[in-house]
């Protein structure tokens, strides 16, 4: 049975004791692990390895786990050194950290293989933060796992080989089942290499007014000071206040794999001075080879399904059908508000996609709403949209070409990025037009080229300078 660690019984702890610290309470069982085939998660032998895997679900987590596809057993039996087990153990810890969902999961698919050109494992972000704004392009997201390796588990055979010991099952599914029915049942790859044991897995999430690689920075510096805070734990990030200045919304998302159940964590807390502890310690000590688990998936640790196809014609449809499949399950982040904000005194409109950045109310500026949408942090395809301030006359300009214009020769000043959007016309994205007025100084971005007479009011049309999103 799983431990759920809640935040209504945080508040019955806090208020019951004098020390913030925190005892998971009892959970359901849970029921969103597939159904697999005898001695396979868990068996103490072989495990997941032979098995088929969906890699758009979590990350070496069984869960995302198929049917069998390889007979490890008879092969073992058969050729016992084609089969190796490792049973020396170890502890380590490591981080990866993005500027958005999708950066972060090209460097959790990077640890498997090299020629992952998506950010797949979708399933380690859904599976701790739900909601339609969890692939929101304002959200870093960082990770950190305490790994307690117990067993490794490879194969060390040909494909050649390996197809003279396919699950007679597997086989007669190739011949009748379609490229989508074989995909479903056993996934876009073939485990070959496993690492068992237990783990803790902590997820961070937090918004920043950071920007490029600062971002990441950040994101290792707000997980690192969570695992401090919470879990005691030291990464050389925990005192890194300067990246995690320009950071709010930050919470954290852990769960414990393997390891004696009674033990097992799970729950998720926000970030802060105030966050409360939690002792790992219990399930720690818990962790042996008999209660282990899938943990770590090796780089080069995975088939591709279709390489054990031998009919060519079938090969090549399963090839293409997982091809396309991991195109369409690709995470996809998604676009922001860009507000608006105008001051009557200066005559000037700031855009900004964290409308918090700064006192705009204060300083006399007028919120106008929401005009087109643009992304907090950097994905596929976009480019940063550069803001330059003169002073002197009260602009701000936004631009994709940093130099397209002597700002500095004319009293600019470089502000940095605040948001990025397409160079040119993509699918789903929309010119934003710019008006300038040469009498008040003033640039003016919009999606709608005519929402507002401008040339009446001497403005000139400068053109399109980036493309952003119809919100």
């Amino acid at each position: 049975m799983k431990r759920i660690f809640s935040l209504s019984l945080l508040l019955l702890v806090l208020a019951s004791a004098c020390k913030k610290q925190v005892a998971p309470e009892p959970a359901g069982e849970e029921t969103s692990k597939p159904v697999l085939h005898p001695n396979s998660a868990g068996d103490g032998q072989n495990d997941l390895l032979g098995y088929g895997y969906d890699i758009t679900g979590e990350y070496a987590n069984s869960s995302a786990s198929k049917f069998a596809v390889i007979d490890v057993a008879k092969l073992k039996a058969a050729q016992p050194t084609r089969v190796e087990w490792d049973l020396s153990s170890r502890q380590e810890g490591y981080i990866i950290s993005g500027e958005n969902a999708q950066s972060y999961l090209k460097r959790v698919s990077a640890r498997v293989s090299a020629d992952f050109s998506y950010g797949l494992f979708k399933g380690n972000i859904s599976g701790s933060y739900t909601g339609s704004e969890s692939f929101s392009s304002k959200y870093l997201y960082s990770s950190y796992n305490l790994v307690i390796q117990q067993k490794r588990v490879k194969l060390n055979a040909t494909l050649d080989l390996l197809k003279q010991y396919l699950h007679a099952s597997f086989v007669q599914d190739v011949q009748t089942l379609s490229p989508q029915a074989l995909v479903a049942a056993y996934g876009t790859h073939v485990l070959s290499d496993i690492i068992l044991g237990a783990k803790l897995q902590v997820l961070y999430r937090s918004e920043s007014f950071e920007s490029g690689e600062f971002r990441a920075r950040a994101g290792k510096a707000g997980v690192g000071f969570g695992l401090k805070k919470i879990f005691n734990i030291s990464t050389g990030y925990e005192d890194s206040t300067s990246n995690t200045a320009k950071s709010f919304s930050q919470s954290l998302h852990f769960k414990t794999y393997g390891g004696d159940p009674s033990q097992s964590l799970v729950g998720q807390l926000p970030v802060g001075n105030n966050s409360p502890t939690v002792n790992i310690q219990p399930w720690q000590n818990s962790a042996t080879l008999a209660n282990s688990e899938l943990i770590e998936i090796p780089q080069g640790g995975i088939i591709y399904l279709w390489e054990l196809i031998a009919d060519a014609a079938k090969k090549q449809a399963v090839k293409s059908y997982i091809e396309q499949y991991l195109k369409d399950n690709q995470v996809v982040v998604t676009p922001v508000p860009v507000h608006v904000f105008y001051s009557s005194r200066d005559g000037n409109h700031t855009y900004t996609v964290n409308r918090n950045d700064w006192p705009y109310e204060s300083n006399g500026y007028t919120y106008l709403g929401v005009n087109f949408g643009a992304f907090a942090s950097q994905v596929d395809g976009t480019v940063p949209v550069h803001v330059w301030f003169s002073p002197v006359i009260g602009n701000h300009t936004y631009t994709i070409n940093k130099y397209d214009y002597p700002y500095e020769r004319d009293g600019y000043v470089y502000l940095g990025v605040n948001f990025y959007a397409y160079p040119s016309q993509v699918p789903g994205a929309s010119p934003i037009h710019v008006w300038y007025s040469p009498v008040i100084g003033n640039h003016t971005y919009t999606i709608n080229k005519n929402d507002y007479p401008y040339e009446r009011d001497g403005y000139r049309y400068l053109g399109v300078n980036f493309y952003g999103v119809r919100l």
